[in-house]
């Protein structure tokens, strides 16, 4: 966040169960939201797999098709172009 690559962040906690190295796992994780815009997707991923606790962490986007104009003109003014 202090690199300004994203207007907000929202953190969901949940419990999630996957399968790892042949075992079903249970674990405590952290959803991170990141409201950016595309051309900070790459720094965002990155960043993230540099940082993840686990080897192979799910990374994926959301295409939106709309924002309201005064989100999107605040959000533009925090992200650093």
């Amino acid at each position: 966040m202090r690199a300004k690559v994203a207007a907000c962040v929202n953190v969901w906690p949940i419990e999630s169960m996957y399968w790892w190295e042949g075992e079903l796992k249970e674990d405590n994780e952290a959803v991170l939201f990141i409201k950016t815009s595309e051309p900070k997707m790459a720094e965002i991923e990155d960043f993230l797999r540099k940082n993840h606790t686990y080897s192979t962490p799910f990374i994926a986007s959301v295409k939106i098709d709309r924002i309201n104009l005064e989100y999107r003109e605040w959000a533009n003014q925090v992200i650093v172009r």
